[in-house]
Parts: structure tokens; sequence; C-alpha cells
């Protein structure tokens, strides 16, 4: 079903042909409907390679939507599209995994966990910039434990409070995240 937005602006489905706009361009796009059905592609041995990319791309939006998970106190404090960017890391951890075969390789996030590091949920307000003070941690696994030392803070030297609020709290969050094959 076709929706008009105004004159000469529809968008849908209309006889065969999708009508659609993208985000950040105020044009009107139309192509024709095509491609193989989802029978197909389950199937035909021309699809092969397409099943074992999707049996791969689900690994990665499940260690994403894990890791999603795990910071979800800070949930928030988006100011961009966060799952986009952790399923493109995802991707990358995936292709790490030299000994498993395409369609079968594992995300072992235990083995590559520092290309976590720096990853932000917020582009604007990068946790670096606003709090100045040196941090420091430790993780002890067998325990499921972790200890953090954050300094003293004197909020007029360390505190970027771009905000003028008159408090402010630091959220910590430990969550865990188990690798996938």
């Amino acid at each position: 079903m076709a929706i008009s937005k105004g004159i000469n602006k529809i968008t849908g489905s209309l006889q065969g042909m999708s009508i659609y706009t993208m985000r950040g361009d105020d044009k009107i796009y139309v192509r024709s409907k095509g491609g193989a059905n989802k029978s197909t592609i389950q199937n035909s041995p021309k699809f092969a390679k397409v099943r074992l990319n999707n049996k791969e791309w689900l690994g990665c939006t499940l260690l994403a939507s894990n890791i999603r998970s795990a910071i979800t106190p800070l949930n928030r404090l988006e100011d961009y599209a966060v799952s986009g960017a952790l399923n493109a890391l995802a991707k990358q951890i995936q292709l790490e995994d030299l000994a498993g075969e395409h369609g079968v390789r594992g995300l072992f996030l235990s083995q590559h966990k520092e290309m976590l590091a720096g990853f932000n949920v917020s582009r604007k307000q990068v946790l670096e910039t606003v709090l100045r003070v040196p941090m420091n941690y430790t993780v002890d696994r067998s325990m499921v434990s972790a200890r953090v030392s954050i300094q003293s803070i004197n909020t007029e030297l360390h505190l970027v409070n771009y905000r003028n609020l008159p408090f402010f709290r630091i959220i910590i969050s430990l969550g865990s995240v188990s690798d996938m094959t």
C-alpha cells in the first residue's frame, strides 16, 4: 500500500514497485520488486554462500545483542545507532577466527577484548572528555568481580559540566558476554 505524504510524495508499494526515501535525503526513490523468494534462498544450491553469510551474520547480531545487554545502564546516553556499530565490531571479531570455515566461524570476544577498547555509546559526550581523571580497574574473571578506582574529583577542574547540572553520577556496569560458535 502506498502512502501519500503530500503532492508528488508517495511512499510504499504500488504494483510491483517500492517507493521510499532514505534518511538524510529528501529524494524519493523507486525500484522494482524482485529477487529470490525465501524458499529459493533456503533450498537452492545457487544460494549456498548466501545461507552461510546469513548464518554468520546471525552470530554477529547475537554477540552485539549480548554486548548491548551487558551495557544496558548506558542506553540513555546513546546519541547514534549503537547496534549497527556493535554489529560491525562483532563482524570484525568474527573475521579474526582464521581456523573456522566460512559459515561456522566463531566469535571469540575473550581473545579479542581489546577491540572493544575505546568503544563509546555517545559521540558527543565521550567519558574521557567529560571526566578528566584517571581510572584504574581490575577484573577477576574467576570470582566474577571487578574493582574500579577513581581518584578524587575536583568538579571545577576535572568535570566538564556542559549542561551546568547541580549533580553528577558515575555508573559502572559489570556484565558478562560469552564467546560464541
